[in-house]
Formats: structure tokens, C-alpha cells, sequence
């Protein structure tokens, strides 16, 4: 990607083509330091810091108090470095697990975001701009194709589908 100055090269042989993936981190370090241990090392750092911030928006947004956003996130990051598979799933690399979890816990933040402001005030003109900012997050994501579809826009969709069928309180 930094080489040839597009998402994906016409050059390489990908095993899993994400143009939305975590190249787009190591790009401006690679142009830093070069193809090296510290740009890798560097993004691997913002990707956590992106990961946890994520995680604690999802949790904001579900209207979770501090203290328990806390212990959520230390508890995940926690379980996350507990063996040897998950600190290299999570940790050594981005690849679409760990995006696919990225992309959940931004866009569950999102939905929850325009539910709460739905709530609030159901004529809210921000609902449209907060609808705009889900579609444009959810396209992003499927530029990932199967692997983001299959892992964080079809579970939202359905899961959000759930919620407005089965919710019992009537307006």
C-alpha cells in the first residue's frame, strides 16, 4: 500500500484483501522508519489504544458508569493477553478478527448513540446526521467484504432488527 499508493496492489497476492484494514495505521510510520519492527510496533500501539478507546465508547454509549466501564475494559484487554493465540490474534497483527471486533464496538456505539437520542427526542434533526454517520461507517466496514460483513455488519443489523421486534414497551 505505501509502495504503490493505493489500498490494494495489483501486484501482491493477498490472503485476505482489506482495504480498510490496518495498513491505513502503519502507513504513516512506515513512511516515518521505514518497512520495520518499530513502524509495526508503533501501529500495533494505535490500534490498542484505538481498540480500548472503542470498547469504552461502546460502554458510554450502553450508559455504563465509569467505574464499570473500567473493569470491562481491563477485564477485556485483560482476557485478551491471556494466552499465547490471543495476544497474537489481538496483538502481533490486525487482521479481521481484531478489526471485526474494532469495527462491532464502533458501530454498536453508534447505533446505541442514535437509540438513546431517538429516545430522547424521536423529531431530533440529529437522528438524520447520526443515521449518515452509521451508513458511511457501515460502508467503510464492508469495503472489507465477507470477512467485516460476516463478523460486525450482519450481527448489528440482526441484532438491531431483534431489538425493535421483541421490544415489548409500546410508545
Amino acid at each position: 500500500a505505501y509502495n504503490t499508493k493505493s489500498l490494494l496492489s495489483k501486484d501482491f497476492f493477498y490472503a485476505c484483501k482489506l482495504p480498510f484494514g490496518g495498513q491505513l495505521l502503519m502507513i504513516p510510520f512506515i513512511g516515518m522508519f521505514g518497512v520495520s519492527m518499530k513502524a509495526h510496533l508503533i501501529g500495533m500501539c494505535l490500534f490498542a489504544v484505538l481498540f480500548v478507546f472503542s470498547l469504552a465508547l461502546l460502554l458510554k454509549s450502553m450508559k455504563w458508569d465509569f467505574k464499570w466501564i473500567s473493569v470491562m475494559v481491563f477485564s477485556t484487554v485483560f482476557a485478551l493477553m491471556s494466552s499465547d493465540k490471543l495476544r497474537e490474534i489481538f496483538w502481533g497483527h490486525i487482521i479481521y478478527y481484531s478489526l471485526g471486533i474494532l469495527f462491532i464496538f464502533i458501530g454498536l456505539a453508534l447505533v446505541f448513540y442514535t437509540l438513546n437520542k431517538y429516545e430522547k427526542d424521536k423529531n431530533n434533526r440529529m437522528l438524520i446526521v447520526s443515521s449518515i454517520i452509521i451508513f458511511f461507517w457501515f460502508f467503510l466496514c464492508a469495503m472489507n467484504k465477507t470477512e467485516s460483513i460476516t463478523i460486525f455488519s450482519l450481527p448489528v443489523i440482526c441484532g438491531l432488527m431483534g431489538e425493535r421486534f421483541f421490544d415489548l414497551k409500546k410508545d
